[in-house]
């Protein structure tokens, strides 16, 4: 573990991790964190611990940036735990990804000096001030919560992924599930309850049901405890393609975090998602915003066609509501 910088500042401390394997995960935290610096407000410092494989791609990205993103992040490095590659599940698929997927579940025992952090997958785009996303989800806790958690996508029961057949023997959190792409953890409330100990329970209880591993042991585990987690039922904080596959449409007037679960940054079929997504990969921090970031943004989705906008997430998010460019207009 180790810190590229220390700098002082008058701000706040913004605590986030991640966990990336390989290139291509890499490759995509990049871009995360890209759109993290861009919206952190100047004075505010984002440390974000990172466990990785490619410590030295995240250094060199780093050293790279215009000193007044620079100084906006700090990053700290970790190796994955022996204990995360030690888990095994029965219906375990053949990728390289699953140890760095589970290392959440070992972030009160790896991140021990921290009271708390916010947990970021590595295909998120952050499009509003950071530190208003950060500090949302510790101020929806009470004092039992141990964690704030998106619902896996909206109330509709037919359309949820966890009413799907495999899990018919494996409880979730009521009534449609946690999305745990997103998760503020206080950790140290976290160690007071044993955390630890009560995944496990629940690894070894219901591995055989297991499909999307980590997020499947903290359904089960929470369905049990349900008053440890505070749930999100607004979909602006945490905005994914279920969204789009339900009757029960959400149109946010703003998105804060765009979350591309199950590559929907790459489908042309989820154009306001893919086309976020490779604007924000072309943009490099320090060039100018409204021309390099905005503009092309507003280009491109002003260009869809008609069908398009009508088909899955196309006919999700009405993007004359300004929800997926309002964040990059308060910074130019």
């Amino acid at each position: 573990m180790g810190a590229i910088c220390v700098l002082p500042h008058q701000g706040a401390e913004l605590h986030f991790a991640l966990t990336a394997c390989g290139s291509s995960y890499t490759a995509s935290s990049i871009n995360t964190l890209k759109s993290a610096v861009l919206f952190t407000p100047d004075g505010d410092v984002l440390k974000f611990h990172v466990f990785t494989d490619r410590r030295e791609t995240f250094e060199k990205w780093r050293e790279q940036l215009p000193a007044r993103y620079r100084h906006r992040i700090r990053l700290y490095f970790y190796h994955i735990s022996e204990e995360a590659k030690s888990l095994t599940f029965i219906k375990e698929k053949e990728t390289r990804s699953l140890p760095c997927t589970t290392q959440r579940l070992f972030y009160t025992e790896g991140l021990q000096h921290l009271d708390h952090v916010v947990h970021v997958d590595t295909d998120m785009i952050f499009l509003h001030d950071i530190k208003t996303l950060h500090d949302k989800g510790f101020a929806e806790m009470n004092n039992s919560h141990v964690t704030t958690m998106s619902q896996c996508g909206p109330r509709d029961r037919q359309n949820t992924w966890y009413n799907k057949d495999v899990y018919t023997r494996m409880p979730f959190y009521p009534p449609v599930g946690l999305q745990a792409g997103l998760m503020w953890m206080n950790l140290t409330r976290m160690r007071r309850i044993g955390f630890q100990r009560l995944w496990r329970e629940s690894y070894e209880k219901y591995n055989a049901e297991l499909y999307l591993y980590d997020q499947d042991i903290l359904n089960a585990l929470f369905a049990t405890k349900p008053e440890l987690v505070k749930m999100l039922t607004t979909c602006n904080w945490h905005y994914w393609y279920a969204y789009c596959q339900s009757e029960v449409y959400c149109t946010p007037r703003e998105v804060y975090v765009l979350h591309g679960v199950a590559d929907s940054f790459h489908k042309a079929s989820c154009y306001p998602f893919s086309t976020v997504w490779g604007v924000f990969e072309k943009f490099s921090l320090g060039q100018d915003i409204r021309s390099h970031l905005l503009d092309p943004l507003l280009e491109v989705l002003g260009n869809q066609t008609q069908d398009g906008q009508s088909q899955f997430c196309g006919k999700c998010i009405d993007t004359s509501t300004e929800a997926l460019v309002g964040g990059l207009r308060t910074l130019t």
